[in-house]
């Protein structure tokens, strides 16, 4: 069996007697750990290296960290040995035990907010097939942390019943952007617990763009043919913008300005040079003082990818010890991680963006402006990071080759 992620959720698969389903009465700790920068940096850095090597040629790719992130974190807050480790060692997560849990708690509440003109939301469940029985302190560490209650479903009797129940709780925390993530053929016999994130955004522009000023325009494709798509025009952006060694950047804000877009342009030519040092590119916005003032040029853009994380992890990143190996004792016995996917949407226009994640890991038994000195023009291939300004932590990045794909 393998594993699907999509667009702001995430699923977890286990194999492995029945399930209590009343949820455990629990209060969730306040958002006040010490370890949640360590804990923003380590997801960060995972997610980039996700994202590097989840790239398809010519294809518009898109992931969210923060989901993957906390797909893995209920992971490993029942793995043990070397599924611990390799889950740990990967995602270079800070602390341990208690302390790590309480800054997953803290990222969770940190980012989740909702008011006029911005919305962003973190949802985590755990479906149980009908013959399992997690452990009880699993699952109030689930609840204590994670806010994750549990309900049953027949993942290992009936495939199609289990996928359209756990796709339609999906679709509803996505607003239905993350649709038909799991399919029946990831349920066998042995599946047994299905964990399930997701994450939500739906956020303003603090400066909306004028819809008037909105013209087909042409994009440059990265083999220098063109398509003509709608691109969006604002002279007058206050945010931050840089230039840098073959690229120019700008951040543009949202609502109130606790989370911001990063769109990153390179030079022609310079595209995968670029894209391939990203975190050095981040690590230089970071540190180098931006002008504040500059113009953009945008394109109206909806993208949407997958991605297999278990060919990536293991074939691409070389990572060993997670899939396959009986190491889940903290959730059941004999259990092993099976599959992990990644699923994204996201959605930019003149008034903002609206976008989702979904990861799901399966488990088995065995007026005219002064002319700005930066200009920020995306007709041509460009990378874009939505990350929260707060906390740094980084809710979606991907690129757009092609916004008419």
């Amino acid at each position: 069996m393998r594993p699907y992620i999509a667009a702001a959720a995430g699923a977890l698969l286990l194999a492995g007697c029945a399930p209590a389903y009343a949820d455990p009465e629990v209060e969730r700790p306040t958002p006040d750990a010490a370890d949640l920068p360590a804990l923003v940096t380590s997801l960060n850095d995972a997610g980039l290296r996700l994202y590097l090597a989840a790239r398809e040629d010519g294809e518009n790719t898109a992931i969210s960290p923060v989901s993957i992130g906390f797909a893995f974190g209920m992971a490993d807050a029942g793995a043990t040995g070397g599924v611990e480790k390799a889950i740990a060692d990967f995602f270079a997560l800070p602390a341990s035990g208690e302390q790590r849990l309480a800054a997953f708690n803290a990222l969770d509440q940190a980012l989740e907010n909702e008011r006029e003109g911005k919305v962003l939301r973190i949802a985590n469940r755990m479906f149980v097939d009908d013959a399992f029985e997690p452990k009880d302190d699993y699952r109030v560490t689930l609840a204590t942390y994670f806010g994750a209650g549990a309900e049953p479903a027949p993942l290992a009797t009936n495939g199609d019943a289990s996928a359209k129940q756990i796709n339609g709780w999906l679709a509803d925390q996505t607003k239905g952007l993350i649709k038909n993530l799991v399919k029946p053929q990831m349920f066998t016999d042995q599946s047994r617990v299905m964990l399930a994130n997701t994450v939500y955004m739906k956020a303003d522009w603090d400066q909306p763009f004028e819809a008037e000023l909105t013209s087909d325009g042409d994009f440059t494709l990265l083999d220098g043919s063109t398509t003509t798509v709608p691109l969006m025009h604002q002279g007058d952006v206050w945010g931050g913008a840089w230039q840098g060694d073959g690229w120019v950047a700008g951040a543009k804000p949202y609502v109130e300005g606790d989370t911001e877009m990063v769109i990153i342009v390179p030079d022609e030519g310079r595209f995968t040079q670029v894209e391939d040092g990203l975190g050095t590119v981040l690590k230089d916005i970071d540190s180098t003082l931006p002008q504040e003032q500059f113009s953009l040029t945008l394109p109206t853009f909806t993208v949407g990818s997958t991605t297999d994380l278990r060919d990536v992890l293991e074939d691409k990143l070389g990572v060993t010890g997670l899939f396959g190996v009986i190491g889940l004792d903290g959730i059941g016995e004999n259990l092993y991680i099976d599959s992990a996917s990644h699923g994204v949407k996201v959605i930019v226009d003149e008034k903002g963006t609206e976008a989702a994640a979904a990861t799901v890991i399966g488990m088995d038994a065995g007026s005219a402006p002064m002319e700005p000195a930066i200009s920020v023009v995306a007709d041509h291939p460009f990378i874009y990071v939505i990350r929260d300004t707060e906390t740094g932590a980084i809710e979606f990045i991907g690129r757009v080759l092609d916004p008419a794909a």
